[in-house]
């Protein structure tokens, strides 16, 4: 994983540096032999983590922006409305051509 950022961060001319990190907002993570270069955040630390995340007072650097924007022009999107979404979604789009 570390190696294909690495080379998308290459072809977009982005210069910082890659953190691994298991994520589990809601789950649990047991990998008591996690290797050093992986920060393990579930349940227990997500918490935690998050409030030192928002303390954090700098604002984000155009360097990031451009790091996040360079996987994101990478990546692929699949999605789909909800039932719920799709509903209001018509609702909304239905009023704003509707006659006055």
């Amino acid at each position: 994983m570390t190696n294909i950022v690495s080379q998308l961060f290459e072809l977009y001319g982005v210069n910082m540096p890659i953190k691994k990190v298991i994520l589990s907002r809601n789950g649990y993570v047991d990998y008591p032999e996690a290797p050093y270069d992986i920060t393990i955040l579930d349940k227990r630390t997500f918490p935690e983590w998050f409030e030192r995340m928002r303390a954090i007072s700098s604002p984000l650097k155009a360097k990031q922006l451009k790091g996040a924007q360079a996987l994101l022009e990478y990546c692929q999107t699949t999605s789909s409305l909800r039932p719920e979404w799709e509903a209001e979604y018509n609702q909304t789009d239905g009023n704003q051509h509707a006659a006055p």
